[in-house]
């Protein structure tokens, strides 16, 4: 025991320090927030103490530890990062309003007659497709270019769920949107963004999908007591990640 006695006490003085916090902050120190975060800490810290440690015994010394921890954050970061492609996204480069058709850049895929798109904000509804150019049934814009999406129609939108589910370390609740058609390739963690008749567009984030082939049920993420605009139609992005976490 006497060749530990100095482990024994670092641990011990821990164990003082760490009680005394929890008795001068109960509300706040024991919650799983605050003992996860200070986990995290730790094992960063604990990470970089075993490699250092190993320098330390065979009489050198380090002194790139903090350089490494920075760039180990930045390329992680770069390598993690999330985008959102919407589907049936294309840029117009021209309008000819005469003919209601919009011209685009690249090949056109994803779209056939009676689907429904929205540009400069305002729903179209498909004519006809060719290889470039989208014809509309109605009025097209006189002029401009922007990104067009696809738009889905929207059966159905669910209340809340009495059921509180979390999304990292906030608590939430789910709603379901059913959408006509089965839809292919849409998965949870994708986002979906909520466009009303009236008023701002709103996103949120996909908890599950279900899909048959007469629709598609998609369950989202929202804040409780969050309210949720009527929708006249809703886009959905697939979620796009350079690195698997």
């Amino acid at each position: 025991m006497g060749k530990y006695k100095k482990i024994f006490g670092i641990l011990g003085l821990l164990v003082v320090v760490t009680g005394f916090t929890a008795f001068m902050a109960p509300d706040s120190f024991l919650k799983s927030a605050n003992i996860e975060n200070t986990l995290r800490w730790t094992a960063l810290f604990g990470i970089i103490s075993v490699g250092v440690s190993f320098v330390i015994m065979t009489g050198g010394i380090d002194l790139s530890i903090g350089s490494v921890v920075c760039l180990v954050g930045c390329v992680l970061a770069m390598a993690l990062k999330t985008t959102y492609v919407p589907m049936g996204s294309f840029e117009v480069a021209g309008v000819d309003e005469s003919n209601r058709v919009l011209q685009v850049d690249g090949a056109i895929t994803g779209y056939q007659s009676g689907d429904r798109l929205r540009f400069l904000d305002k729903f179209y509804t498909v004519d006809s497709v060719s290889e470039s150019t989208i014809t509309v049934t109605e009025d097209a814009a006189k002029s401009g270019e922007g990104k067009l999406v696809r738009v889905f129609d929207v059966q159905n939108l669910s209340g809340e769920s009495e059921e509180v589910v979390r999304r990292g370390m906030t608590k939430m609740r789910l709603r379901t949107l059913t959408l006509a058609g089965k839809l292919e390739g849409v998965a949870a963690g994708d986002r979906i963004t909520i466009i009303p008749q009236v008023g701002l567009t709103q996103d949120f984030f996909i908890h599950s999908v279900a899909s048959n082939e007469a629709s598609t049920e998609l369950e989202f993420y929202v804040l409780e007591n969050k309210r949720v605009r009527d929708p006249a139609g809703v886009s959905i992005a697939l979620r796009s990640q350079r690195f698997p976490t």
